[in-house]
């Protein structure tokens, strides 16, 4: 069960980072990233270690800053094509070019970084109207 819990385990994650640990019951817990060994995983809670078997943790995730990501919900075509100083139709193409596309009449709710994605791709191939 080891194996399939280290899948939920980003590979990337660095001493003093804030996590989010969910456990197998549901329950979770913040804290500060520490490491990860045979016997579980390690994190600083109010300034205490605190160590969790693996077969009991089913993910560890970075926290969501919800207020960044809080600018793109719920935003029409026009109003996201306004952020990009293009036309919506222009910007509705390339989103779907990107994997982005919603379907008619529906909003975009994009994430940080799907927002980042389209950026860097306006800014390497400016659309074209």
């Amino acid at each position: 069960m080891s194996n399939t819990t280290t899948a939920n385990i980003p590979a990337d994650l660095e001493k003093g980072e804030d996590v989010i640990v969910t456990f197998a019951d549901g329950s979770t817990i913040e804290g500060t990233w520490v490491s990860i060994n045979s016997k579980g995983v390690n994190i600083h809670v109010d300034g205490k270690l605190v160590t969790r078997s693996l077969s009991r943790v089913t993910s560890v995730e970075r926290p969501t800053d919800e207020a960044e990501d809080e600018a793109t919900k719920g935003l029409t075509s026009a109003e996201l094509a306004d952020m990009f100083e293009t036309s919506a139709r222009a910007l509705r193409v390339r989103l779907r070019k990107l994997g982005l596309g919603v379907g008619k009449g529906k909003r975009y709710h994009l994430t940080d970084a799907e927002l980042a994605i389209v950026r860097a791709s306006v800014e390497s191939e400016p659309i074209e109207e």
